[in-house]
This record gives C-alpha cells, structure tokens and sequence, in this order.
C-alpha cells in the first residue's frame, strides 16, 4: 500500500513564521515545489523559490523560514476541480497553519451543493479523508454515472454467404475442377439465421444530476422469401424447404430448384436436394445428382446424370461410351448415342445409336429419324420405333417383358442361393457328427456343444434366407408371366441384323421387315402386323 505524499503546513512562531515541510512516506508521490509554491502565492508569502526548491530536494522533514510577521493563523483549505465532463469531482486538501480549524463534513458536503454537484457523492472516499487527512492528494468527491451505449440490432447469417467458387486443391498441388463450393444446401426446419435484437443500453448521469441517454438504436428485420419463415420469438429464421440458400441484396433466400447455366469447370459437380434447371449445357467429364427432377435446356456430353425424378434432356446427349443418365421417373432426350441410360419410368427419344437403354415402362423412339441403331435397348412393356439395326446388319438387341431389372434381379438371388447352400453343405456334416457322438454316448465339452447350437442355429438361418429368395424368385416370374403382352414394334423396318428378345423368347431378324409388330406367342417371337 502506498504511503502519504509528501505535503506541507505553515507554522506561526514567536520569530515569525515558518514552512514545515514533511517528506512522503515510502510508495507516496515526493511534494511538489510547483504546487507548494502556487499555495504560497495564494497565501501572499514571499520565499526564494531556489531555497524553496534546495529545501524539498532534500526530502527530510524540515522547517523553512519565510517572514519574520507573524501571518494569521488559516484554516484548513480545499481547491476542488470538476472534470471537463462532469463526470468526476476531485479535491486537494492543504493543510491550516498549525492550530487552525480544520473544515468538517457538513460544510464540505455544503460546498458540492453550492458548487451544483449533486449525483454521484463518494461518501466513503469523503469519510476516508477526514479520517486520515492525506494532503497534496487527489481526493474523489464526487462520481458521475457513465450511460451504457445502445447496440443496434443484428442479423447473423449461419450459412455461407459468399461461396468461393474456388476449385479443390489436392495434396499433391493439381487443382480438382470437379469439386467446386458453390452452393449452399438447406433443409426442412434448418435454421438459416439468428437475431440479436437492438438494446436500448442504459441512462447515465454526471455529477450535476444531469441524465445522459444513449442514442436510440436502429433495428433490423429479417428480409426473405417465401421458402423461409421466422420463429415466433422473432429471432430465428428457419427454411420450410429442402433446397439451397443465398443471400440476395441482405435478402435470405431458399429455392427448391437450383438453376444453372452451364455445369463446367466454372461449377464443378453438381449434387442437390430438389430439382435442377440447366439453362446450358453439362460437359464431359462433370455429373449432375439432383432428389427431384434434372431439366437441361442444352445438350449432355459424356457426363454422369442421375435424377429421383424425371431426367430431359432438350438438345440431346453423346455419351462418349462414358455419360450415364439415370432416373426414377421418365426420361425426355432428343438423341442418345454412345451412352447408358436407365428409367424407372418411361423413355422418349427422337434416336438411339450404340448405347444401353433401360426402362421400366416403355421405350418410345420417334420423330424424323426415329431409329435404333445398334447396342441394347430394354423395355418391360414396350419398345416403339420407326427402324430397328440399319441397312449394313450392324448388331442391334431389343429387349421386353418384365422390368429388365428383375431379369439381374433372379441372376443376383439365384448366385445367393448357391453360395448359400454351399454354406449349409459346409455345416451340416459337422452338425451330424455331434449328434452322432451325443448319440453313442460320448463326451463333448462344453465349448463344443456351445460351438454345436450356433452352427445349428446358422443353418436355420441360411434355410431360411433361401426360403426368402425363392419366393422373390417366383414374385419375379409371376411378374414375367403377366407381362407376356409385351411387344416391339416397327413404324418403318427392322433389318437384319436385329435381335427381339421378349420374356424367354427371341428372334433374330434375317430379312426386311416393314411396319410390323414383334410378339411372344407359344413361348416364341412372332411377326404380326402392326
């Protein structure tokens, strides 16, 4: 703790009267020769202010003669000073000439009133002084209240508002086109952004009583469309949709469709919870994954599109022998070469060149050109054209009757069935053999009969897994019987060259067909009109 400053009083003699000087204590600020001398020329003494300065430079208690009049013995006094802002009031307390009156609490108290200091009076601090008397020491007599500003309202944005758009960068220094951060995905009840509501902060006053206020804060709503809406307190915001977010002009807001122009290295993969509409093109080399539906105003090259929906494709699609569309729903394409598509739904084209196309429901192939010319097309109700191979032979397959699928389907569980019945062939014996030593009396310990259950057990299972497969099995052939209606048929001519393959039956063509119907009857490919 530190000790007193150094100070000074007056002290009247019968030679005159004299300066008493006290040094600070250890830790106390050393006295002043400039305000010691201020106090002198307020008392009108006169002194030498180089024997005033030789004396406090020695810093030992002294007494300095300064006239040899006896002066009138003064009180106690106090220099007050009020901060530019009022808010803080201090005082410097000398100490009266030896015998003089000392000022008490009521007239100090007495002088803020007069002074107007009203608010803030550190008691404590007055109390304290009077107590201890510590002169030539900045004594707090009055505190003002600082007012707590106000914040305006704020809205924090919990998804990325600015996307990069930056291509990955992979560890060994190439760049990764394909996965680009562009969008931002968003999900039913996801919450999108927070609000800080404004506060108005606090009054303050200074020491003459007078209120300071804050400034009145701005507020801030939310702005979004109508894919988002605000939580009843009013300061959360939530999507109803699952799609994507942005931040438009300090607009929040979420689409269910994501429209692109073109899917290129300026993109990158794209990958979406809802539908997407490309107004361009999708490049080789980049894929498209959407939940809902993909529309493309432009073409396909060979790229990787997959939809939940519906695929369409307007401007068509080269595969490259590597592009893929594959949908739940139906596909639209105006062409498709060198590619495999797959449809849960139906498939419509304007021509199929060299390429795999499945569909779960039927293939229509017309407009001018209307053909399919090579690779394998599958349908489980209908395949239609207007020409099927073309005039060179060149090997053209076209599959219906059941889901195509199904077809994979029994191969998948019919290979199960073998590797599983190759399991059970493994266990039984095994099986045979502890019941066999149960049975002759002999001991097994417990281990083994433990090991003897289990096997057991997983025979069960496996005969049970086999069960399960055949009657899938014959679920699928039910479904081949009922969808012996299936047909191919021909606007134009089928050439040779071309193979019709309904249910269990085929047909190779060997001579000019023309606008004729293929169907399976007895088991076997049928020619009927169209």
């Amino acid at each position: 703790m530190a000790g007193r400053n150094g100070y000074f009083q007056v002290i009247v003699k019968g030679d005159g009267t004299y300066l008493h000087i006290i040094p600070a204590e250890e830790g106390g600020e050393k006295l002043s020769v400039k305000e010691t001398a201020d106090y002198l020329e307020r008392k009108d003494f006169y002194f030498d202010i180089l024997e005033l300065d030789d004396a406090i430079s020695e810093e030992r208690d002294m007494e300095l003669f300064l006239s040899p009049e006896k002066a009138i013995i003064e009180r106690e006094m106090m220099i007050m000073n009020v901060s530019p802002d009022a808010m803080l009031v201090t005082a410097r307390f000398y100490a009266p000439f030896k015998g003089g009156e000392l000022i008490n609490r009521e007239e100090l108290l007495y002088d803020l009133e007069f002074n107007g200091i009203v608010f803030g009076i550190d008691y404590d601090s007055i109390d304290a002084f009077l107590r201890d008397r510590n002169y030539c020491t900045d004594i707090v007599l009055a505190k003002g209240k600082p007012f707590i500003d106000s914040t305006d309202g704020k809205i924090d944005y919990l998804f990325n508002t600015n996307p990069s758009g930056a291509p990955k960068l992979n560890e060994d220094g190439t760049v990764d086109y394909h996965d680009i951060e562009n969008i931002t995905e968003c999900t039913v009840g996801e919450l999108l952004a927070v609000k800080t509501p404004p506060d108005p902060g606090v009054a303050g006053s200074n020491v003459r009583g007078e209120e300071m206020r804050p400034t009145r804060p701005a507020d801030v709503q939310f702005k979004h469309n109508e894919h988002c809406y605000v939580a009843e307190d009013g300061l959360e915001l939530l999507s109803n949709i699952n799609g994507y977010v942005v931040l438009e002009d300090d607009k929040v807001v979420c689409k269910n469709v994501l429209q692109l122009v073109d899917v290129d290295m300026t993109t990158g993969n794209i990958s979406f919870d809802g539908n997407i509409e490309i107004s361009g093109n999708v490049m080789a080399g980049f894929s498209v994954s959407a939940t809902g539906d993909v529309d493309i105003k432009g073409f396909v090259e060979g790229s990787d599109i997959r939809a939940g929906g519906r695929i369409i494709v307007s401007r068509g699609m080269n595969g490259m022998n590597k592009g893929f569309l594959e949908a739940e729903g139906d596909i639209y394409c105006r062409f498709i070469e060198n590619a495999t598509v797959s449809a849960g739904g139906k498939i419509d084209t304007g021509a199929i060149i060299h390429s795999t196309v499945s569909s779960g429901k039927q293939v229509v192939v017309e407009g001018k050109k209307g053909f399919i010319i090579g690779g394998t097309v599958r349908a489980t109700d209908m395949i239609e054209a207007k020409e099927l191979g073309s005039e060179t032979g060149v090997t053209t397959v076209v599959e219906v009757g059941a889901d195509p699928r199904l077809r994979r389907k029994i191969g998948d569980l019919q290979r199960d069935n073998a590797a599983t019945q190759k399991n059970i062939d493994r266990l039984e014996p095994m099986v045979r053999a502890f019941g066999e030593r149960l049975g002759r009396g002999g001991h097994i310990e417990p281990e083994q009969m433990a090991q003897a259950k289990d096997y057991s057990e997983m025979i069960k299972r496996l005969k049970f897994r086999i069960k399960s497969n055949n009657e899938e099995i014959e679920k699928i052939n039910q479904t081949f019987r009922e969808t012996r209606g299936a047909c191919v048929k021909v606007r134009g001519r089928a050439w040779p060259g071309t193979k019709v393959v309904i249910s269990e039956g085929a047909l190779a063509v060997k001579s000019n067909y023309d606008y004729c119907r293929f169907a399976l009857e007895d088991d076997e490919v049928v020619l009927k009109p169209f």
